[in-house]
């Protein structure tokens, strides 16, 4: 299937999931589970905590998903910008990703805005 990311790769976007499903997998090629509709990945190195991806994404369906630029979102949530209010779910779906981390569970264990 198609590669989304790249275990390895600079960590640079997050990838959104429209439709269809994706399996993720380590670099050594071993499971690490799925994401389908509605998923994402990438959120830490949305706010610089991460700087390389941590796991390949390949499609596994055909699948719809957007690549969000972290350049281009740190501009778009600047606090000078219309959708500054944006960049606090980020950075909070950060903090939960790296306590849930802490505490043993997945990084990407927790969605992006859940409350």
């Amino acid at each position: 299937g198609e590669l989304l990311t790249v275990a390895g790769a600079p960590a640079d976007a997050m990838i959104l999931v429209l439709a269809g499903t994706v399996e993720a997998v380590d670099r050594d090629d071993q499971p690490l589970g799925g994401l389908s509709a509605g998923a994402s990945i990438g959120e830490l190195a949305m706010v610089g905590v991460m700087h390389s991806v941590l796991a390949t994404l390949r499609a596994v369906t055909d699948v719809r998903y957007v690549a969000i630029d972290a350049a281009l979102l740190q501009k778009v949530t600047a606090p000078d910008s219309d959708y500054a209010y944006l960049r606090a779910h980020f950075d909070a779906a950060a903090q939960r990703r790296m306590t849930n981390a802490a505490s043993g569970g997945p990084l990407p264990a927790i969605p992006v805005l859940a409350p």
